[in-house]
This record gives C-alpha cells, structure tokens and sequence, in this order.
C-alpha cells in the first residue's frame, strides 16, 4: 500500500513521465532521487507507478528497479523473478540496492536488506536461499552497507541458524566482503538516542570478537586481518594480548625482504593498535615499540607513534620493506619535511639495493605524495617557518616576514593600524584567523621597533 492516502497530482504527472519516457530517462530519475534523499516520504513516486514500470516487462527497467527501487513489494517480485527466471544478474542487482531503506512505511517502519526481499513472516523462505546461495550473492550482499544492523550482528555472532547452513567458502566470503563495506567503520551520526548509538557501535565489538572465534587458518587469518584493520577500533571485553597469542603462528616458509604482513601477523596488528595507542608516550623515546619481537608490533608502532628521523633509518635497517610500507601509513612523517625527506632516502636505497633498480618503494612514495598534497597542501608548502594552531591548521609566518620586506615604515604603522581596526571581526571568527591576526601584529608591531 503506498504511503500516499491520495494519487495526487504530481504522482500522477510524474506516473505518465516514467511509464511514456525512455530507459534513460527512467534510470537517471530513479538514479538522482536515490543520491539526492535521506529517510523521507516519497512525494511524487508510489507504488502503482512502480507496479506499471515493472507491467512493461523491460529486462532493462527491471535492473534500473532492482538497484533502486523505493517499495518492499517492488523488490520482492524482482528478487522472486530471478529464481524464476534463473536470473543471476537480476538478483544481484536486488541485493545492491540501497534505497530500499530510504522510505519510511506508514508505521514509521524502515524495509532494509535481506528482510526487504521476502515476507516479513517468512523466515524459512531467507533460510532456504542461504542453504544454496553463491558467493557472488554473499559477496554483494554484505558490501551493501544499508544491511540491517540487528542482522548482521545476529549472524556474526556465529551461532543463528543462518551461518550454520552457509558453506564453509560462504562464510569466508562474507568475512571478505565485509572488508568493502564502509558500515564497518562508520561512526554513529543519528539522533541522540543511547540505545541506537549502542546497536550501531555493538557491531564493531561483535566483529573483533570474530578473532576469538574463526579458526586460527591461513585461508581465514588474511580475511579476518583485512576487515579488523578497516573496523572502528570499539572492543568490549576484549584482552588484546590473548587474542593476538591466539593468532601467533609461524608460517613454515617466511618471505626473505617482504613487503607485508601475512595472514597471522595481520591479526595481531590489528589487535595491538590499542595497546600501543596506550603505551605511546611513555617511553620518552618510543624505543620500545621498534625493538619488539613481534614484527606485527613493530609494523603497528611504525603507523601509530611519533617517529623520528633515527628511528626511521634503524626501522629500515630492521624490517626492510616492511618498515617503508608501514612507515609509508603514518601521517606524522608526511607533514613533517626533514621525516619526508628521510622515508624518499630510504625508499630510493631499497629500489636500488634490494629491489634491483626496480623504482618500487619510490614510485609508491611519488603516488602517496602527490595523493597528500591535492589532499593536505598545507603540508607541503614552501615556507621559512611553520606554526601549527590547536585545530591542526598550519599557519605560515614566512609569507608574513616576506610582506614586511615590501613596505615601508609609515606603510606599516598604516597598516597596523588597519588591522587593529578590524579586531572586533577577528575575535569572533576562527581560530586560524585569530592566529594569523596575532602572528602578523607581531611581526609589524618588531618591524617598526627595528626601524
């Protein structure tokens, strides 16, 4: 039943322009009112319209409706017509969209994936399609990040009925894909509402809680170590010592000079990120973090803490390419020159003595500079001085001094005057420009005690 009590006019416009228009049209209506709403109520789309586009029996506008379409029923029959039908790329499609969550029912209800796609009574429908589903409906099912929530927790706790009939290679396939579901990591942003902000944040501690549980496997460890490391770092009665001894075994042939961590060592690097954010600091010098016995340690410590230039070069000696790789994630080496310059020193030392002239490491420090500055371009300015306020904006005091050599004594008494004219403004802007304020009536206030 359409949420709409009466088929208003606009309904009815927009009903004839969709059914009488072209493919194209279709899809790029359906494709921008999808990007361009949040959670409302339709006003100019119901589920007539949407019952007379599927009428047409258009394998086209059937896919254009399974990616986004608004209404429960309207997907059911899609997903029901591509068992019919043996349709694989149809169901796909079904289990892709994301706008199905969009609408809000008349009881304020919101449809979401996998429920959206059969009875709301019928378990034993959803039950029967995972004894035999494919890994590439597993695969696009769980990147979809509009999954229910309570659903997804429910079956990474790993004892409902529907993980016990996945297969073996089913289950691992929705530990991979979790790893391109951005739900995995994003941060709760609803109404202040306690209980919502807990289920939101319960499915993070129940995916950590998969390294105490999955089997401690290669075939697993590479899967669950990708996903840990993308998940928000939300654990609850989680000791990340004893899971990660869990994880500590060696690999009977270990890669001489490897770029990365295998299977194993990903898991205990995911799990020591905590711990090192913990003890960071309180060894003066952090040497305790590089000096570890546990590679995965030290690959943590590289992106987690404060690194200095010696550092960097006794990292490199120690881990190799390892060490640039990781060294290469921490974004305190990247807005710092003299750490810069000395991570592109080693990057081109380890093309020329290990990668045999092969421009590996510095060509993948040339990708991650250039994809920083169109980023942080603050980071990488050309400056005498730099002074960084308390928002982490940088402020630079060079261009200031640069100023002053261009005018004059009475230029700068006009000038100060000028800006002490307009502080009222400043005080109740932000605080880089009260910085910038400060920092230039200083410079000038210098600049006419000299003259």
């Amino acid at each position: 039943m359409s949420i709409n009590d009466k088929r208003n006019t606009r309904i009815l416009v927009k009903e004839i322009e969709l059914v009488n228009g072209s493919n194209d049209y279709i899809y790029n209506f359906y494709l921008n009112l999808s990007e361009s709403i949040e959670k409302i109520y339709l006003v100019d789309l119901d589920e007539e319209t949407e019952n007379k586009l599927l009428a047409k029996n258009d394998p086209f506008i059937d896919v254009i409706l399974a990616q986004y379409c608004f209404y429960r029923e309207t997907l059911q029959k899609l997903f029901s017509k591509s068992f019919s039908e043996d349709n694989l790329t149809l169901r796909l499609a079904c289990l892709s969209n994301k706008t199905i969550s969009k609408i809000l029912a008349i009881d304020l209800a919101i449809d979401k994936l996998p429920e959206a796609l059969f009875d709301s009574e019928n378990n034993e429908e959803m039950l029967n399609w995972f004894s035999s589903i494919t890994d590439q409906e597993v695969d696009t099912l769980f990147r979809n990040e509009t999954i229910d929530d309570g659903f997804l927790t429910n079956l990474l706790e790993l004892e409902n009925d529907l993980w016990k009939v996945l297969s073996e290679d089913n289950k691992l396939q929705v530990i991979k894909a979790l790893y391109y579901n951005e739900r995995v990591c994003k941060k709760y942003e609803g109404p202040m509402d306690g209980y919502a902000e807990y289920r939101h944040n319960r499915l993070f501690s129940v995916i950590w809680d998969l390294a105490k549980k999955l089997p401690v496997e290669k075939k697993w460890s590479y899967a669950l170590g990708s996903v840990l490391e993308k998940t928000r770092d939300d654990r609850y009665q989680f000791n990340s010592l004893e899971v990660a001894d869990r994880w500590n075994i060696k690999e009977e042939e270990e890669e001489k000079n490897k770029h990365y961590l295998n299977g194993f060592e990903l898991v205990r690097y995911a799990c020591y990120r905590n711990i090192v954010k913990d003890l960071y600091g309180k060894d003066k010098t952090n040497k305790t973090h590089y000096t570890n016995e546990d590679i995965a340690y030290r690959a943590c410590a590289y992106v987690q803490t404060d690194i200095n230039e010696d550092d960097i070069r006794e990292a490199y000696v120690k881990d190799k390419l390892l060490a640039i790789y990781y060294i290469m994630k921490n974004m305190r080496v990247w807005r710092n020159e003299e750490l810069r310059s000395v991570l592109k020193e080693i990057c081109w030392d380890a093309d020329r003595t290990i990668n045999n002239n092969y421009l590996n490491c510095a060509n993948m420090f040339d990708y991650e500079e250039e994809e920083l500055k169109e980023k942080y371009p603050d980071w990488f300015l050309d400056k005498e001085e730099v002074v960084i306020d308390e928002d982490d904006k940088v402020l630079t005091v060079g261009l200031g001094r640069g100023l002053l050599q261009e005018i004059n004594y009475h230029q700068s008494v006009e000038l100060l005057t000028e800006i002490l004219s307009i502080k009222q403004v400043i005080e109740k802007s932000s605080k880089t420009l009260k910085w910038i304020f400060y920092g230039i009536s200083a410079l000038l206030l210098i600049e006419i005690f000299k003259r």
